[in-house]
């Protein structure tokens, strides 16, 4: 049989005139895309908020807290005593104190050096007074209870003696 066939046919998807997808046919115009592109943000955003929100309240961070601090007579230098958390808290973490010593340089982050680290055991203590003896010479006091070493130290050009007071 030769000729044209006759019979009816049914347009369906697979047989509609044109190209296919596959054949590249099926690209989005430039609203869709950027309509596309609007909606993963939107959807995007709540989700990335919430792995951050969860992130912050379980990541283990360390709390810092001032405990005592005094600027150096010539202005040019500070010694700190911080108390230090690791933040987890029910008895799982550790609380100990530092005590640092920190020169300004003009706009940039200051030059900072940790020059005492102690454990506070159960008391967890870190109450000081700081006295400066010179521009140079700095006395850390630490209450008679404290339980950390006596020592004298240089850091930044600064001489750090720690001691306890005596009752």
């Amino acid at each position: 049989m030769t000729g044209t066939d006759d019979t009816p046919r049914r347009e369906t998807a697979d047989s509609a005139p044109g190209p296919s997808i596959l054949e590249g046919g099926g690209k989005l115009s430039g609203e869709a895309r950027a309509a596309y592109g609007i909606l993963a943000v939107i959807l995007a955003v709540p989700v990335v908020a919430a792995i951050a929100f969860v992130a912050m309240i379980l990541w283990p961070r360390d709390l810092d807290r001032v405990t005592a601090e005094a600027r150096s007579p010539d202005g040019r230098a500070i010694v700190r005593v911080l108390l230090r958390d690791d933040g987890r808290g029910g008895g799982a973490g550790e609380a100990w104190a530092e005590v640092v010593v920190e020169r300004p340089r003009g706009w940039l982050r200051p030059e900072t050096r940790t020059v005492w680290s102690f454990g506070l055991g159960e008391r967890g203590n870190a109450a000081a007074r700081i006295a400066w003896r010179d521009p140079n010479r700095a006395i850390v006091r630490f209450r008679p209870d404290a339980a950390i070493a006596e020592g004298r130290i240089s850091a930044l050009g600064i001489e750090v003696e720690i001691v306890r007071e005596v009752p």
